[in-house]
């Protein structure tokens, strides 16, 4: 998460480059819940670079993988779970807001 990209040790920074998996399955609860606090459009796209800086960072862990080189898409991160707790919200259109941000 945000951590690794400031250099904390991890699974990140510590086994990716190790290991070279396949593909990369991020929790992105700690870049996400930033989101719940993005009330304007420039808090948005903070938020929005911070995320991407992360998912970015964790694909720069990753080494040269011949085997995925003619798969259809460019990353091998992806967003395996995201999301803000429901009391941070007084209705289920905040929730969805927050996944409209995240999946966009």
């Amino acid at each position: 998460g945000p951590q690794a990209v400031l250099g904390k040790k991890g699974i990140t920074n510590s086994v990716l480059p190790r290991v070279n998996p396949d593909m990369v399955s991020y929790a992105s609860y700690s870049a996400t819940d930033a989101y719940k606090d993005a009330t304007t459009l420039v808090l948005q796209k903070s938020t929005d670079h911070a995320f991407h800086d992360v998912l970015n960072h964790i694909e720069s862990q990753l080494g040269p993988n011949p085997f995925m080189e003619n798969l259809p898409f460019e990353k091998r991160v992806f967003i395996g779970e995201y999301g803000v707790e429901k009391a941070a919200y007084q209705d289920d259109d905040g929730q969805v807001a927050i996944a409209r941000k995240v999946m966009r």
